[in-house]
């Protein structure tokens, strides 16, 4: 019981300490405390935000690979587009080309040749500054595409994929092109599920 009685002491000090005056709560802080406690809880508030980050890709199959189609796709094409309308410019365009273009290049497969055409549908990025300010509270990077798979030879579509990258680098996020970040992130995950097999 005693040790319940002083955890809610100190949090009510605490309390007092960061938002109201020393007088209030019926204790008398010293300037000193009152600084040190205050400057804890900004250091801390502050380390939440800045360190906070998350990534997700969501990539929904609108027509499958046929058994097994994937194994032996070289892939030796690849185009990019965004629809006038969505938020996309042209760094992210020629940024997500390039980061498919290497994801491509690591894999090395050899085989049938297919072109893969990329439709940016939706992009929301985050500019750096507003990153730096308030880090994960400045909100995700959003980058929604339609990818399709086609064969060279005949035109013939082998595949489609929908794509929704949400990328949140928190504050680390001040420190990076959030557009090439945000491109290298749902192309690393397109193209896994790609040769997924």
């Amino acid at each position: 019981l005693n040790c319940n009685i002083n955890l809610k002491q100190s949090i009510d000090d605490l309390r007092c300490a960061l938002f109201l005056t020393p007088t209030l709560c019926g204790h008398m802080f010293h300037r000193e405390e009152l600084f040190v406690m205050r400057l804890g809880f900004t250091i801390f508030m502050v380390s939440v935000l800045m360190f906070v980050s998350g990534c997700t890709t969501a990539i929904t199959a609108t027509k499958p690979f046929e058994r097994g189609t994937q194994k032996g796709l070289n892939i030796s094409q690849v185009s990019v587009k965004a629809l006038p309308a969505s938020g996309a410019t042209i760094t992210l365009v020629a940024a997500l080309k390039s980061a498919v273009l290497q994801q491509l290049s690591v894999k090395g497969v050899v085989g049938s040749n297919a072109k893969l055409d990329i439709l940016v549908a939706n992009a929301v990025i985050v500019n750096s500054s507003d990153r730096a300010f308030i880090g994960a509270l400045a909100g995700s990077n959003k980058l929604d595409v339609t990818a399709t798979v086609k064969s060279q030879e005949d035109g013939k579509i082998l595949a489609e994929f929908d794509v929704k990258g949400d990328y949140n680098p928190g504050g680390f996020g001040a420190f990076s092109n959030p557009e090439i970040s945000t491109a290298e992130s749902v192309a690393e995950a397109l193209i896994a599920e790609i040769y997924k097999y």
